[in-house]
């Protein structure tokens, strides 16, 4: 059981060992690879959000088309002249005098006029056609700005797409160190050291990229399975099995046991020997 645990771990200190010397040897270029992850992860997450603006699945768009649908839902079947259906429509389009004030006015205009936000505009589904409206240009925009990020991500340095575009999460994230931008926060360069590491092994054509920090790691594999198999070697001779054997465990007890017996002995004999000296010399003296 301790050879297995020995064994365990070794193969973490292995490992590890890649780890920590691409972090000593090689920690810009991991700040570099870093900052490429973070910016890509900010144009996906863009991309999604522009997913979602063209299919019209923005959460304020479907919350506002579900009541527009539910209202003209409840208007099915009921005459014009039902008050039910008046406080349905209303609620749908805005009264009639609202609807008259809004004709001929773009889109910024009717915001401007009800204070720059939708919520504000009267009728459910009016609030529905304007943010449909305002997500197709939004997207439009969206578009444009991620085929521009897309095409300086391939001619920028990481860092400075990153600092550029996304000051934010560049100032989180990074920091001066000498002459180098690296990490700012420690647990997190490790992190990132060690999913480049394993994902760099895992490929064939960015494997010898690890340079030192691989041959490294190999060393310190031979050094790990080398003490391994000492230890497995050293288990295996006599001198060691004599110390955990049972029979040597029997002779032991056995040597203690007639040790304890011969000490009994000897020192019920002493006691004797002094009493009787002690009688002597009472006998003397009288």
């Amino acid at each position: 059981m301790p050879l297995i645990v020995f064994f365990v771990i070794s193969a973490v200190k292995t490992a590890l060992a890649g780890v920590g010397m691409d972090i000593l040897v090689n920690g810009s270029g991991i700040s570099k690879e870093y900052a490429l992850q973070l910016a890509n992860e900010q144009v996906d997450k863009s991309q999604k959000q522009l997913n979602e603006l063209r299919k019209l699945k923005n959460p304020k768009y479907l919350e506002y088309k579900s009541s527009c649908e539910s209202l003209k839902q409840q208007m099915e079947g009921l005459k014009r002249e039902d008050p039910l259906f008046t406080t349905l429509y209303v609620r749908a389009y805005g009264e009639y005098k609202q609807q008259l004030g809004n004709q001929n006015l773009s889109i910024q205009q009717i915001l401007q006029k009800h204070g720059g936000s939708v919520s504000n505009v009267p009728g459910d589904c009016v609030k529905q056609r304007i943010q449909a409206e305002i997500d197709g240009s939004a997207a439009d925009k969206l578009s444009l700005q991620i085929d521009k990020w897309r095409s300086e991500k391939e001619t920028l340095p990481s860092l400075q797409f990153l600092q550029k575009h996304f000051p934010t999460i560049y100032s989180d994230k990074f920091k001066n160190q000498g002459n180098d931008i690296v990490i700012r926060d420690g647990g997190e360069m490790v992190r990132a050291a060690n999913t480049q590491f394993f994902s760099k092994l895992g490929d064939g054509s960015k494997i010898w990229g690890l340079g030192f920090s691989l041959f490294w790691m190999f060393i310190s594999i031979i050094l790990s399975v080398g003490a391994v198999f000492l230890l497995w070697g050293k288990s295996r001779s006599e001198d060691m099995k004599m110390s955990y054997s049972n029979e040597l465990l029997l002779e032991r007890e056995k040597f203690l046991e007639g040790y304890s017996t011969t000490l009994e002995e000897f020192q019920s004999m002493r006691r004797k020997r002094l009493t009787q000296q002690t009688s002597n010399n009472q006998s003397k003296e009288v």
